[in-house]
């Protein structure tokens, strides 16, 4: 009985792991652009060139949202 349940135990994980396997929420990549911003733009005023200098950290937050629905960020 005790492998009965074992095995129920672990086909019922595996279903649900790969039922929500893609669910996984991506980790919140949002405070990087906030420092961006904080650091580049002042008094409406964007320096551009600064953040052009930030572009991997650009990529970073752009990637994040392709990948993150906006029901995921609530």
């Amino acid at each position: 009985m005790k492998m009965f349940r074992l095995a129920a135990f672990i086909m019922s994980f595996s279903f649900f792991t790969t039922l929500f396997g893609d669910t996984v929420m991506a980790e919140d990549k949002t405070p990087l652009y906030a420092e961006l911003l904080q650091q580049y733009v002042v008094n409406g005023q964007v320096d551009y060139t600064g953040f052009k200098e930030k572009k991997a950290q650009l990529d970073i937050y752009r990637d994040y949202l392709a990948e993150t629905a906006p029901a995921q960020t609530c």
